[in-house]
């Protein structure tokens, strides 16, 4: 009679430890699957903002007119909107605005290098801040964002000190 309740025993915990197993799987299966989404969806949206930003590019340097110029910035801007008021993509849209500014002044050659330059120079950091950002984002909950911004930014530093290191 002990045996069975041995075996009955150990019978209903196993069962248990098994329940409970299976729910962890369920839980951890679906938080990866939405870690997953996420960074595909970023990668995708990283790819799109590269594509915009050399349309804007090539309308610039063949000196598109200044009405079609601005029209590519918006995309480009309207892309890179942030919903929580801290806009990390601002070097990027400094340098549109620089190009846009030379285009409504019938574009200065002096200066058309130069903006290139700093239009190539802050995507490429900007876009080097969102992936790291996709690296250390894994699995985080919203709580955790500032934590990660001030890591990002220890990381990649800031746009001067990304600009000094490429020259």
């Amino acid at each position: 009679m002990e045996n069975w309740m041995t075996v009955i025993f150990s019978s209903i915990i196993a069962t248990l430890i098994s329940a409970g197993t299976l729910i962890h799987s369920v839980i951890k299966h679906n938080k990866d699957s939405i870690v997953n989404s996420i960074t595909l969806n970023r990668i995708e949206w990283i790819g799109q903002v590269r594509d915009l930003v050399s349309q804007f590019l090539c309308a610039y340097i063949d000196k598109e007119s200044e009405s079609d110029l601005r029209k590519k910035a918006l995309k480009v801007e309207l892309m890179t909107r942030n919903k929580s008021g801290i806009n990390d993509y601002s070097p990027m849209l400094k340098s549109l605005k620089a190009c846009c500014e030379d285009a409504s002044l019938d574009y200065n050659t002096d200066s058309m290098e130069a903006n290139v330059e700093q239009m190539v120079l802050s995507t490429q950091y900007v876009l080097s801040r969102v992936w790291t950002r996709i690296k250390l984002e894994g699995g985080q909950n919203k709580k955790k964002d500032n934590k990660i911004r001030e890591k990002v930014n220890d990381l990649c530093g800031t746009f001067e000190d990304y600009i000094t290191k490429c020259k």
